[in-house]
C-alpha cells in the first residue's frame, strides 16, 4: 500500500476546504447577484440603500454613536464607575478584528464605510496574513456629522466580502476596485445602562492599527495609548436623564471627544507614509490657499484632478514622487470667535489662532486666494465631555482627503477635499494650499502664483466648481446667526 505523507494529507484537506469554500461562495454570488456588475444587489444598494441613507435618517431606525477617549491612567477609574451606572455584558470573544475597504486613492466617499468584522479571543499579531475562510460580518454603513448612522450587514466569509466589495455594489465612481485597505484590533468591554438598556456603552482598549497593502497581508502602523468609549443609542434618547448622567461620568474622568477608529487608522497610515517618505508636516505660521465650492455628489472630481496632474494637464506641476499617496484624516474642531476678528480653533492636541485674513491679487483674477496668519500651540484645551450637547453650534467635524504636488523648484502644494459638518449641515470644498514660515514678500508672491496657476487650471476643466472665500469659521458663524 502506498504510504501517504502527513504533508500530503494536510494539502488535500486544505484543497478540499478551498473547494468547499468556492462552492459556497459561488452559490452566495448567485443568490446575491455579485457575479454581474449590473446585478440586483447593485440596484438595491444604488436605488434604495444609499438614497435612503443620505436623507434624514431620523425616522429610519438611525442610531447615534458618539466617540470619546480617556487617558490610560483613567481607565480603571472609568470602568469602576461604569459598573455602578451600567451592567457589563459578558461575551465569550472580547477582541474585535475589523477590516476597512477602500483603494489606494481613497475613493470611498465621505460618510460611507465598508468593513468586515469578526469577534475573536485574541489580538492580531504585528504582522499577519488572513485567510478567506471563516465567518465575518460584512457591513455597509453611512454616518452623518452628528454621529447618527444607519447600516446594512450580513454574515459572509471574508472571501465573499472581498467579492461583494470588488463588484462595487454601491455603484460608486471608481478608478480602482475596493479592497482591504486598513484594519484594527482591540479588546472590548460592553455595557448597557441600568436605567435604559437601549443605551449601550463600549470601552475599547489596546487598539492597534494595520495597513493591508498587499491583499490580506497586514502590518502594524501604530498603537493607541488610551481607551475609546462609544455611546450608542436611539436618536430620541439624546436628551434623556440617563444620557446626561453618562456624559457627566465621562467628563469627571477627563474624557475627550474623539474621531472614529477608521479615521484614526487613516491618520496613523498618513503619518506612517509621510515618515517613510521623509516628508513630515513642516512648521508654519502663514497659510495661503484657494477655495472652490463643491457639491456632495461630485466628490469624484477630486480624484479626477489628481489624474489630471499625472496626465500633465497642469504644466510645471506633478504629483510628488516621494509621497504619491492620497491620504485621509479627520478631526474635531471647536471654534471660538472674538470681536477683533480672530478665530480660535481647538482640537484635541493643538490650538490654532487664525487672523489677518487677506484676499490676495493673482494674475487670473480668481479672487479666492486667501492669506491668513496662524499661531499654533501644541496642547489643546481640556474638553468637557458634554461639549457635543452644550457647544454643538461651535463644533465642526472635519474629514479631509489630500495629495501633494511639487513644482519644478521643489516647492510643495497640498490639494485637498474637505467635508466639514455641523450636525447634518455640510460644507464641501476643494482647496489648493501652501504653508510658509515667516515668508518674505517674494516667497508669498511665488506661492500665490503657483496656487493661482493650479486653481485656474482646475476651473478651466471643471467650470461648475466655483471660487469662494467662505472659510469654515465664516460658514459656522452663518449657521449660528441663522443664515
Amino acid at each position: 500500500m502506498e504510504k501517504v505523507s502527513q504533508g500530503s494529507l494536510e494539502d488535500e484537506k486544505e484543497e478540499n476546504a478551498r473547494q468547499e469554500e468556492k462552492e459556497k461562495t459561488d452559490a452566495r454570488k448567485k443568490r446575491l447577484g455579485v457575479s454581474r456588475v449590473n446585478s440586483s444587489i447593485k440596484r438595491f444598494y444604488t436605488n434604495c440603500f444609499l438614497q435612503q441613507l443620505m436623507q434624514n435618517t431620523a425616522d429610519q431606525g438611525a442610531r447615534i454613536e458618539w466617540g470619546y477617549s480617556v487617558s490610560k491612567s483613567k481607565i480603571s477609574s472609568l470602568l469602576s464607575e461604569l459598573n455602578d451606572f451600567a451592567e457589563e455584558k459578558y461575551v465569550a470573544k472580547d477582541f474585535n478584528h475589523t477590516i476597512y475597504f477602500n483603494n489606494l486613492e481613497h475613493e470611498l466617499p465621505f460618510g460611507l464605510s465598508m468593513r468586515a468584522r469578526r469577534y475573536a479571543s485574541y489580538t492580531l499579531p504585528h504582522s499577519f496574513k488572513l485567510r478567506p475562510y471563516g465567518k465575518w460580518l460584512f457591513e455597509t454603513k453611512y454616518s452623518e456629522g452628528d454621529g447618527s448612522s444607519i447600516k446594512e450587514r450580513e454574515e459572509l466569509s471574508l472571501g465573499e466580502s472581498l467579492s461583494v466589495a470588488k463588484c462595487n455594489p454601491c455603484n460608486l465612481t471608481l478608478t480602482l476596485p475596493l479592497a482591504p485597505h486598513t484594519a484594527d484590533s482591540y479588546n472590548r468591554v460592553q455595557f448597557e445602562a441600568k436605567a435604559d438598556n437601549s443605551i449601550r456603552i463600549t470601552v475599547d482598549r489596546n487598539t492597534e492599527f494595520f495597513w493591508l497593502r498587499n491583499g490580506l497581508n497586514g502590518n502594524s502602523i501604530g498603537k493607541e495609548n488610551k481607551a475609546r468609549i462609544e455611546i450608542k443609542m436611539p436618536l430620541d434618547k439624546i436628551d434623556s436623564e440617563a444620557t446626561h448622567s453618562l456624559l457627566e461620568l465621562l467628563s469627571d474622568n477627563g474624557a475627550m471627544i474623539e474621531i472614529g477608529k477608521k479615521y484614526a487608522g487613516y491618520k496613523k497610515l498618513g503619518k506612517y507614509l509621510r515618515e517613510a517618505a521623509k516628508m513630515p508636516v513642516e512648521e508654519s505660521d502663514t497659510e495661503i490657499e484657494a477655495k472652490l465650492s463643491l457639491n456632495r455628489k461630485d466628490q469624484f472630481i477630486f480624484h479626477r484632478i489628481k489624474y489630471d496632474f499625472y496626465n500633465g494637464v497642469f504644466s510645471g506641476f506633478n504629483v510628488s514622487g516621494r509621497l504619491p499617496w492620497t491620504l485621509e484624516s479627520s478631526a474635531v474642531h471647536v471654534y471660538d470667535f472674538n470681536e477683533a476678528g480672530r478665530v480660535l480653533r481647538t482640537s484635541m492636541k493643538r490650538t490654532t489662532t487664525k487672523s489677518g485674513e487677506q484676499i490676495m491679487n493673482d494674475d487670473f483674477g480668481l479672487g479666492c486666494i486667501l492669506k491668513r496668519t496662524e499661531i499654533k500651540e501644541k496642547s489643546g484645551r481640556s474638553s468637557d465631555a458634554t461639549d457635543l450637547l452644550k457647544s454643538i453650534s461651535n463644533t465642526i467635524i472635519k474629514r479631509r482627503k489630500y495629495f501633494i504636488v511639487e513644482d519644478s523648484n521643489g516647492s510643495t502644494y497640498c490639494v485637498s477635499m474637505d467635508d466639514s459638518s455641523n450636525m447634518r449641515r455640510h460644507l464641501f470644498q476643494i482647496e489648493v494650499e501652501r504653508t510658509l514660515l515667516s515668508p518674505s514678500k517674494k516667497e508669498e508672491d511665488a506661492a500665490v502664483d503657483g496656487i493661482g496657476r493650479i486653481t485656474n487650471g482646475i476651473l478651466k476643466r471643471y467650470p461648475y466648481l466655483k471660487p469662494t472665500t467662505l472659510t469654515k469659521a465664516k460658514w459656522l458663524s452663518s449657521i449660528k446667526n441663522g443664515a
